[in-house]
């Protein structure tokens, strides 16, 4: 019996230690990643360098309250990203697309390669890696380095 209780206690303490993956949780999920990941989300707040950025302000920013991003179970994704532009008569402009995703550095990260960057999207290039701060069902934050000591960091919620 206590061979028992030694063996369990063990594989307890095994599972539940590598459990905080993330720096904002969960502590604890049985939901596997891939299934955390696979939804559609849309942005609930951005922040650069802890300032919104959620609306854009300018020509040529996006406006995370019309964009959104899905991730499928076979490592594919799709966007929706509105950009302010002041040309148009509408103010702004969307762009839809694909491409791949899938997690780096023992899952800590989320690289997304774009099959096709439209002029006018304005990302630094086809492919973008996140850090993740925290996947759990209902959240995805993720945190961008985008040089210059600048950070983005996107919360997103299911659509």
């Amino acid at each position: 019996m206590k061979l028992r209780l030694i063996i369990l206690s063990l594989a307890a303490l095994l599972f539940f230690s590598d459990c905080q993956k993330y720096p904002n949780g969960p502590t604890f999920s049985i939901r596997p990643r891939l299934l955390r990941v696979a939804e559609s989300w849309q942005y609930n707040e951005v922040y650069r360098n802890g300032l919104s950025i959620y609306f854009g302000t300018q020509h040529d920013d996006i406006d995370y309250s019309r964009s959104s991003i899905g991730f499928n179970e076979d490592n594919r994704f799709s966007y929706n990203i509105t950009v302010i532009d002041t040309a148009q008569v509408a103010g702004r402009v969307t762009f839809r697309g694909d491409g791949d995703w899938e997690f780096l550095n023992d899952d800590t990260e989320l690289q997304l390669t774009f099959d096709n960057v439209p002029a006018g999207l304005p990302i630094s290039g086809p492919v973008q890696v996140y850090e993740i701060l925290r996947l759990q069902e209902n959240y995805l934050w993720l945190s961008q380095d985008i040089g210059n000591g600048n950070t983005n960091e996107f919360r997103l919620i299911p659509n």
